[in-house]
């Protein structure tokens, strides 16, 4: 075990007592050693006195041994062998926890890029949906036209069926009337013919003014 002088002040520094001087104080009596911050003992250097370290109840697994020396109990030993044990653990779990957040980050950078690429497509079928608006928009108008010239049309056709009714009865009314009349200008014609007034002349005038 390590042996210290006394503490004292040579030229006004401390310093251990140098070898061959002594404590006795000018007057003749001893000095006094103070036990300084962590130690115990000391006294009167006439009695035979010691410092030792000062420790705690449960000094955290320290105890002086029968040799008086400081050692470890065991206890603190053990605890930092589990202690470590606890933290190799905890690495492995670290590096399993790290891999597991790797492989997340992954699928959180593809399913970022799908999404990404979803807003793509839907800005493309928002822009083509618009443009079919855009196109029915004019179907519908052109529909729209349609229906009204189709009415025109067809109140056009409804006259000149009307027209064509009309046109039709007078055809029918004169063919009715025709046969009539052909009957009366041959009547007409056979008794100008036998009639022993009318010249040649006359007649062939007649015939020419009646055709």
């Amino acid at each position: 075990m390590v042996q210290r002088r006394p503490i004292v002040l040579v030229s006004g520094a401390p310093s251990q007592l140098p070898p061959g001087d002594t404590l006795l104080v000018p007057s003749g009596s001893y000095s006094e050693v103070v036990a300084g911050s962590g130690l115990v003992g000391g006294g009167n250097i006439a009695n035979d006195i010691r410092l030792d370290i000062a420790l705690a109840t449960e000094a955290s697994g320290l105890i002086f041994s029968s040799d008086n020396k400081l050692s470890l109990d065991g206890v603190a030993e053990a605890t930092a062998n589990a202690a470590l044990a606890s933290g190799n653990a905890a690495l492995a779990d670290v590096q399993s926890a790290q891999a597991s957040g790797n492989a997340a980050l992954i699928i959180a950078v593809e399913a970022q890029a799908s999404g990404n690429a979803a807003l793509e497509d839907a800005s493309t079928a928002q822009a083509s949906g618009n443009a079919a608006l855009v196109v029915a928009n004019e179907a519908l108008a052109s529909g729209n036209a349609g229906l009204s010239l189709s009415a025109e049309a067809l109140a056009s056709g409804n006259a000149a069926i009307t027209l064509a009714d009309e046109a039709l009865a007078s055809g029918n009314a004169a063919l009715v009337i025709t046969p009539e009349a052909l009957a009366s200008g041959n009547a007409a014609l056979f008794d100008i013919a036998n009639s022993p007034s009318v010249t040649e002349g006359d007649a062939i005038g007649l015939i020419i003014a009646l055709s």
